[in-house]
This record gives structure tokens, sequence and C-alpha cells, in this order.
């Protein structure tokens, strides 16, 4: 596990420098003191090639990693395959390398558009990379918090009915005995959640592997650190160890030795890149206020409030004691509200990741589909006559690789159907695995004709209408979360919007028509007798009720 880990923060540390590399160009360009133009391009085609050389060697890390852990870690190997597949899909590589003969022809302005795409292209590729461990991070979190919630919600059960027994008059010393007892339970909740943010923090250093200690040398705080440890040396060096001595191991960062500093700092901005993923760890504040569970100050609140009821308590004040556990339980509630929208955040960031890991899915689904029906239209140019043994191998070769493509449609399926608030797109991929089953068997029956093209053709313009959807869902799902980051809706949006489901709906219901029409056309009178018509008759009759089943479950509201 610690291996994999390494191997996964190598490949999103190179990843993050070669995105963050991309802009320095611009910068220099912008912040130069207005060098001659000809002297400008140089310098910046050199650095140019450089970041497409890293990043080709990425490229190839990841498609070595991807093979090694194709056995040992398949999940992890799909979402390695998968990046490769968008960062091909991109052109990335070959974007790298125009932009190399723009610098290198002067023409600084298309380089700029050309960069900014490209950087575009690599923060998805990074997006799709890292989507995976938050993943796992927000399956954690959520747990948690409805852990939390499980506690918190006894809690205020218990301190409603030790408000209401308050209300009824009952004996004193039981009405102290009970409010005690849930300050208790209370304080164990506060305690809780003050060791789980505890744990988190210890956990996030780890992670780093030493590397935090390493970069905090390099700041210019790093000059105290290193004095006192002068200091504790003497004992040990057996010499004299005089505040002199410490003061020449200082130069080297000081304005004393320029050579010195001039020689070192090409150094420093060769190994610059190793350094930035951990520029948050030398803001330990800011890290703090993000660890600490909101509601845990209310939780804290509340206790104080019971308290104060049990001071009025025993003062033998019942009215005072009343109110007091009022303002305990109000602040109770308003822990839960918090813990409720944590609960909304997480699930509206783990939708927009099931919809980033889908996209790039069923992209590789439609380009693996794509190459299957060209197989098939060049196998059916050849007349059966002249077919040898060589088109019917292809055939074969063309089944298994439909077969394994109808596994990926299944893996997806299984996706969509955990999350579990989306009707007719698991519905669409439903059907879609089932016709590519249909075409594999055909295929290895060498039947490439127009009944196997048609299924084809109906399986491409699924998979193209499914890949728009998501990509437009994903765009705007983006967009409300940079602009509405405060304003969280109390009742959790579904995957895909009702809009795009009925559009997805009616698109189902036009292929079984135009399939209905085309088989139609394939037999003369009223009834078909080919078991082979009469079998894809059945299976658009199925079809038609799932259709129908799956927009009335979309009119009842199942998915909400």
């Amino acid at each position: 596990m610690k291996t994999r880990a390494v191997r996964r923060r190598q490949v999103l540390a190179i990843l993050c420098f070669v995105v963050l590399a991309f802009p320095r160009p611009a910068v220099s360009e912008q912040n130069s003191p207005a060098p001659p133009a000809a002297e400008v391009p140089a310098p910046l085609a050199s650095a140019q090639e450089a970041i497409r050389a890293r990043y080709l060697r990425f490229e190839n890390t990841l498609i070595q990693l991807s093979e090694y852990m194709r056995k040992s870690d398949p999940q992890r190997s799909d979402l390695l395959a998968r990046a490769i597949g968008k960062s091909k899909e991109g052109r990335v590589p070959e974007q790298l390398e125009t932009l190399t003969a723009l610098l290198k022809n002067d023409q600084l302005g298309d380089a700029i558009e050309r960069q900014e795409e490209v950087i575009k292209q690599m923060q998805l590729i990074l997006e799709l990379l890292m989507s995976e461990d938050r993943r796992d991070e927000i399956d954690k979190e959520k747990a948690r918090i409805r852990d939390l919630m499980k506690d918190l919600d006894k809690l205020i059960g218990k301190q409603t009915d030790a408000r209401a027994n308050t209300e009824r008059g009952a004996d004193s010393n039981e009405l102290l005995k009970e409010q005690k007892q849930v300050i208790d339970r209370t304080q164990k909740l506060v305690q809780k959640i003050d060791d789980q943010d505890a744990a988190k923090k210890v956990i996030e250093p780890r992670q780093g592997e030493g590397k935090p200690s390493d970069d905090k040398e390099n700041p210019n705080e790093s000059a105290d650190r290193k004095k006192p440890r002068k200091k504790d040396s003497k004992p040990s060096d057996g010499n004299d160890g005089k505040p002199s001595d410490s003061k020449d191991r200082k130069p080297p960062g000081s304005p004393e030795n320029p050579a010195e500093s001039q020689d070192r700092s090409p150094q420093k901005n060769e190994n610059s890149h190793d350094q930035k993923p951990q520029i948050p760890q030398q803001q330990p504040a800011a890290a703090d206020k993000r660890e600490k569970t909101p509601g845990r100050e209310e939780v804290e609140k509340a206790k104080q409030e019971m308290e104060r009821a049990i001071e009025e308590l025993k003062k033998n004040r019942k009215t005072g004691a009343s109110d007091k556990q009022d303002l305990a339980l109000v602040e109770l509630q308003k822990v839960k509200e918090k813990l409720e929208q944590i609960l909304r955040q997480l699930r509206d960031e783990e939708r927009i990741m099931v919809l980033v890991t889908l996209e790039a899915r069923f992209r590789d689904l439609l380009l693996r589909q794509e190459a299957v029906n060209n197989g098939t239209l060049g196998i059916h140019a050849v007349t059966t006559e002249k077919r040898s043994d060589r088109h019917r191998n292809r055939a074969v070769e063309l089944a298994r690789t439909e077969d394994e493509i109808a596994l990926l449609a299944a893996k997806s399926l299984t996706l969509l159907k955990d999350e579990a608030s989306s009707i007719a797109f698991p519905e669409a991929i439903e059907q879609i695995r089932t016709d590519m089953l249909t075409v594999a068997r055909r295929l290895e029956r060498v039947d490439v004709g127009q009944i196997t093209q048609n299924i084809q053709q109906d399986i491409v313009e699924s998979l193209r209408e499914m890949l728009e959807a998501m990509q437009a869902e994903l765009e705007k799902r983006k967009e409300q979360q940079q602009q509405q980051q405060q304003q969280q809706e109390k009742k959790s949006p579904s995957l895909v919007n009702t809009l795009a489901e009925l559009k997805m709906l009616r698109s189902l219901q036009h292929r079984v028509n135009r399939r209905t029409k085309q088989m139609g056309r394939l037999f003369e009178g009223e009834q078909a007798v080919d078991v082979d018509v009469l079998g894809q008759l059945r299976q658009l009759s199925e079809r038609q009720a799932r259709v129908q089943q799956a927009t009335h479950d979309l009119a009842a509201g199942r998915n909400e």
C-alpha cells in the first residue's frame, strides 16, 4: 500500500509541475525588462521543449503503471488507462510540439492561446487521476458525518426528554441526574469530534513522508531554525563551538557570499517543482481552520447551557432551567444543520466526480465501438464467396472486442446504479450492453449484414448522446459550484436534470420505433417467420416495456 501511494504521489506531482509550469513563458514575457523581440523565442522554445519531454516521460510512466497494476489493482489500472486515453484524445503531446514551433517562429500570441488550451486538457487529466482517491476520502467523510449525526440525534432526544420532564415539574433530584447524564453524552461527543480532527491532522503530514520538513528549511525562517541546532551541536563536536562558527556557516544564504548564492540558485530553481505541491503545508493556521469539524463550537455552547440548567435546578428554579434547556436544544439543532450541509456538499462533489468518470468511460466506449464498427464494415465489403479464414478470424476477434466493450459498459452501469439518482441513463446503458452482446454473438457467426450494422449504429448514437449529456451536465455543475458555493439547496440534486432524462427517454423510444420499421422491411406480409427476426422483435417488445416503465418511474419521481 505504501509503494502504491508513493507511485500515485509521484504521478500527481509530475502532472502538477507540468500544469503549473505552463504559465511561466507568458509571465516571463510580461515581467521581463522588454528585451529585443528576436531574443525572446529562443529560451521560451527551449523551456517549452523541456516541458514536452517531461510530459512524454509522464505519459510513459502512466502506461507502465497501468500495465504493472493490471493484475494487482485492476480498478486503478483502468483509471490510468482512461487518463492515457484522455491525453491521446486531447492530443496533448502534439499540441506541445506545436507550441515549441510557434515559439521558435516568434508567434507568441498564438502560443499563449494554445498554452491555455493545453493547460485545460492537463487539468482534466489531473482531475481524473485524483478522482478515485478523493472519492475514497468522501466516502470516509460521509460515514464519519453520518456517525456524528446518529450520536447527535440521540443527544437531542435525551435533551428533549429532560426538558419535557422539567416542564412537567418532575422531582428535582431526578432532573439533576438526567441532565448530568445528557452533559456526559455531550462531552463524549465533543471529545469524539476533537479526536477525529486531531487524527486528520496527524495523517496529513504523514502523506508527505518527510518532505514538509525539508521544504520548511527553504523559507526565510530556516535560518532561525538552524541556530538552535548549532548550539546543541557544541558538546558533540568537542570543539570550541564559538558563535562566530555558526555565523561562518550562515553566509551561503546571505549577501556576504554572492558567488555561493548564485551557484546555489540554479539548483533551487531546478528542484522548485518538487517543492510546489508542499506549499499549502506551510500555512498551518489555515489548514487547522479547514480541519475543524463545523458545529463543534455549537456543541460546546449547548453543553454550557446544560450546565447553566443544572445551576437553575439546584436553586429549584425549573422555569429558568427549562429556558436554558431550550437554548441547548437550539444549539444542537444548529449542529445538525451544519452536518447536513456538509453531507449535501459531499454528495454534490461526489456526483461531479461520478460525471467525470462516466464522461471518460463513455468516450472510451465510443472509440472502441467505432473501431469495431469499422472492422465490421471492412468484412462486409468482401462478398461471402471471397471470404477466407482470415476474414472469419477477424470477425471472431471483433466479437471478443465487443464482449470486452460490453464488460466496460456493465461497469458503467454499476456506477450509475450505485449513484441511484438517474433512471433513463441506466436503462440506456442496459440496452446498449444488450445490443453489444447481440453484436458479439452475430460477429461470432460472421454475420456482418444489415441487422448487425443497424444495431452497431444504434450503439454509437446512444453513446454519443450520453457523452454529450454528461459533458453538458459536467460543465453546468462546475459553473453552479463556482457561482453558488454559499447557496446549498435543501434537496440533493439528481445526477442529471429531468430535461436530460426526458431527452434520453425520447431517444430510446425513437430508436425502438426506427428499429421496428427496419425489421418490418425485412419480411413481407403481416407475420414474421424467420427465427432471427422473431428474436429481434421479441427483444424490441421487451425494450418498449422497459422504456415505458422508466418513463413511469421518472413521472412518479422515484429518482428523488
